[in-house]
């Protein structure tokens, strides 16, 4: 799970328990207690278990000869979601050191990626063949040109939004960079936990995006020294 941090004592005790209803299906919120002058939110998202196959992509600057892209995933997997927290405080911080991108196996790992907006991104091409990617998306237009295996090339993404990857050699490849104005965020384990720390005492917009679910979005109140829990259902 990536997800930025700012170090938690040990949680302890439940001291309330909240309800409500989204309209993507029943939510539960509780607190429970952490000794920090920092709030907290844990909690668990809950994707499809049915099978999915997504839309037949052509890369925009693919030959014919390439054909539809032939990606499928076998699941929603909600190690492709990101949850975030839109109402921290100004803009969030961009990484202190480049995020990696790789290519392997004809394949764009990971898929999805979070960053804050003003990161560096690393693209090595760890495959035997070259790659070319490049993404048409508006939040950052970029043509990475062809280059070798071995070779690395980089982007600084300043702008927030979604990011589509592809590879004007291989139109079965694809992924996304999600470019965030928030530096608290988090990928689900592969059992749908998540946990984002460092978050000021109040009112906070917590949203769970999926590329092909979409988004849910709920309120939580954050208390200091504490640690909001909540489920977060993507339909």
């Amino acid at each position: 799970m990536l997800a930025f941090r700012l170090g938690f004592a040990a949680l302890a005790g439940v001291l309330a328990t909240l309800h409500g209803v989204s309209a993507n299906g029943d939510r539960s919120v509780e607190v429970v207690s952490a000794s920090t002058t920092f709030g907290a939110v844990s909690g668990n998202v809950r994707v499809p278990n049915g099978a999915m196959r997504r839309d037949a992509r052509l890369s925009p600057y693919s030959r014919q000869a390439y054909g539809p892209s032939r990606y499928q995933a076998s699941s929603f997997s909600v190690e492709d979601v990101v949850v975030y927290v839109t109402t921290v405080s100004g803009r969030g911080s961009a990484a202190s050191s480049p995020v990696i991108v790789d290519q392997v196996d004809l394949k764009i790992v990971q898929r999805v990626t979070p960053i804050p907006v003003g990161t560096s991104v690393n693209f090595p091409n760890s495959d035997d063949v070259f790659h070319n990617l490049f993404s048409l998306s508006e939040p950052k237009k970029f043509n990475l040109g062809r280059y070798a295996p071995g070779e690395t090339r980089s982007v600084v993404f300043d702008r927030p939004g979604i990011v589509r990857l592809f590879c004007d050699i291989h139109s079965d490849m694809g992924g996304a960079i999600l470019v965030l104005d928030s530096d608290r965020f988090a990928q689900p384990s592969a059992d749908g936990s998540f946990t984002i720390d460092g978050l000021e005492p109040g009112r906070h917009q917590i949203v769970a995006w999926h590329d092909a679910l979409g988004a849910d979005t709920t309120e939580i109140l954050v208390r200091e020294g504490e640690v909001a829990q909540v489920v977060l259902t993507l339909q």
